[in-house]
């Protein structure tokens, strides 16, 4: 055996390699050809250093002072944590739990190659061969890289969508709108259809609409028009009355085309519109928290999606028939 002194670094990792082979301190010992004392000192004192924390039991947050504290952290990025939650009237909160909620606990970024090159990293330390760590380290840092450049390019793009980037900002701040539903009677939905139709009650005069040869056949559509029109529908639009959603029409344009230009062109021919085409559903919703009046519900109101297509295609012939007469006057 050697005498005892302190040991080497290159002996203190031919220790951590053999320890994770499984080999005892006696063993160690032998290997080395080193006193075993020093050799369990330099164990013991790892394993202490590497003890467990015990942590102490944190304050419990509600899920409302939760959200209390993410919006004043939104509103004061620059604010420290104790100044975070004295806005929000939050006392009693030790610093481990105020950073436990406040700092994220992995950043955005991060995705599977980047935990698969961590993992990497530390079995190499753990084996304590320097030219393995290195390599594993340089490999790391080459992930970090690109896995930040792809987070920095999928938020970008999220700029070209206003939809989603909305919904991300809603998200990094949670925010939560207004939920609270003001008082209703159980006549209100009669009380605000005489309301609205008021100023429909009192008209009974109809226009007479005199419509030659030459009107009917000018205004037509195509069914390549109607095509169109039914592909750039917004599948996201709430369905009408008639039930037929925007995700079917823009779907099965193909089929579908045919078929309601044949309608058009009809309702065309005859001056006359659809009943279908003409229904609504109306939507009440509150100006305000507080109700005093009718006046104060907005009406909201949900045409069938068709009947739209229907309008933007007589808008478009026309504009199209008054640019021609303004071009080429009689």
């Amino acid at each position: 055996m050697g005498q005892k002194k302190d040991l080497t670094g290159s002996e203190k990792s031919k220790i951590v390699r053999y320890l994770a082979e499984g080999c005892s301190s006696l063993k160690i010992a032998k290997l080395l050809k080193r006193d075993h004392r020093p050799i369990k000192r330099f164990i013991q004192n790892s394993q202490q250093g590497h003890k467990k924390r015990v942590e102490k039991p944190r304050r419990q947050i509600t899920a409302h002072e939760l959200r209390k504290v993410k919006r004043a952290a939104a509103k004061m990025p620059l604010a420290t944590s104790l100044a975070i939650f004295q806005s929000c009237n939050i006392t009693g909160v030790p610093k481990s739990t105020r950073c436990a909620i406040l700092l994220p606990k992995s950043k955005p970024w991060i995705n599977g190659d980047v935990r698969a090159a961590l993992a990497a990293r530390n079995t190499a330390f753990a084996s304590a061969n320097t030219s393995d760590y290195k390599h594993a380290h340089y490999q790391l840092r080459k992930t970090i890289k690109a896995a930040k450049r792809e987070y920095r390019d999928r938020v970008e793009q999220q700029f070209d969508n206003p939809r989603s980037m909305w919904q991300g900002l809603n998200t990094i701040t949670d925010f939560r709108g207004k939920t609270s539903t003001p008082q209703t009677t159980a006549s209100l939905c009669e009380d605000l259809n005489v309301f609205y139709a008021r100023f429909d009650a009192a008209n009974t005069m109809r226009p007479d609409s005199v419509r030659t040869a030459d009107d009917v056949s000018a205004h037509t559509v195509s069914e390549e028009d109607v095509r169109k029109c039914f592909r750039k529908v917004n599948a996201r639009k709430a369905t009408g009355p008639d039930g037929i959603p925007g995700r079917v029409l823009k779907s099965c344009t193909a089929q579908l085309a045919g078929v309601f230009t044949h309608i058009f062109n009809l309702s065309l021919s005859l001056s006359v519109v659809p009943a279908c085409f003409k229904m609504a559903t109306i939507v009440p919703v509150p100006k305000s928290s507080t109700i005093s009046s009718l006046n104060d519900w907005r009406p909201v109101v949900l045409t069938p999606i068709v009947s739209k297509c229907f309008e933007k295609l007589q808008q478009r012939r026309d504009e199209s028939s008054s640019h021609r007469a303004a071009v080429h006057p009689e």
